[in-house]
């Protein structure tokens, strides 16, 4: 499926995002190797992209995005119908809280976490119901070490906070 991107100018180059897609972005190498490639606690697919962008943006580089720039990929591709849309729905959910765990550094972020969780869990139990949602959040909980393990790794090399991230206009 092709979209078109609408952008602010015709003349504009590049424009920051806040993650550069897996399936349709270059990454500089040195950059991604810095930050420790794509982090396998998202295994076996899913949320890494995002993962390495915030780390990135932690750290004061940019993702951008090239507006006349031409990429074509086939979304879920490869996962749709090697696992089905159900098992690719839990692995995305559970990875979103494993990304919210990690990159969530400083208080506000956690407290901020903490008090969306009600909602986020309602919404998906409307969606695919308690015990999924319960499947996903367990899943997703027994990995916690490994992802606070990450986080405190990550820590020492961030300029600025997730939360200064998150607020920054420059990639919206």
């Amino acid at each position: 499926e092709f979209r078109r991107v609408l952008f602010r100018s015709e003349h504009v180059e590049t424009i920051p995002v806040l993650w550069a897609g897996g399936g349709s972005s270059a990454i500089d190498r040195r950059k991604f190797e810095l930050l420790g490639g794509f982090d396998t606690l998202y295994q076996p697919f899913y949320v890494e992209d995002a993962d390495l962008s915030i780390q990135a943006w932690k750290r004061g580089w940019k993702s951008l995005l090239a507006p006349t720039s031409h990429v074509f990929h086939a979304h879920r591709g490869t996962s749709r119908p090697k696992f089905g849309d159900e098992y690719v729905n839990r692995v995305i959910r559970r990875n979103q809280y494993l990304l919210a765990w990690k990159t969530a550094t400083t208080w506000r972020g956690v407290v901020s976490h903490i008090l969306g969780l009600p909602r986020a869990q309602g919404s998906a139990i409307m969606q695919y119901g308690a015990g999924a949602e319960l499947d996903v959040f367990l899943s997703a909980f027994f990995r916690l070490p490994w992802a606070i393990a990450r986080k405190l790794a990550t820590i020492r090399s961030a300029k600025v906070s997730e939360v200064e991230v998150l607020r920054s206009e420059e990639h919206t």
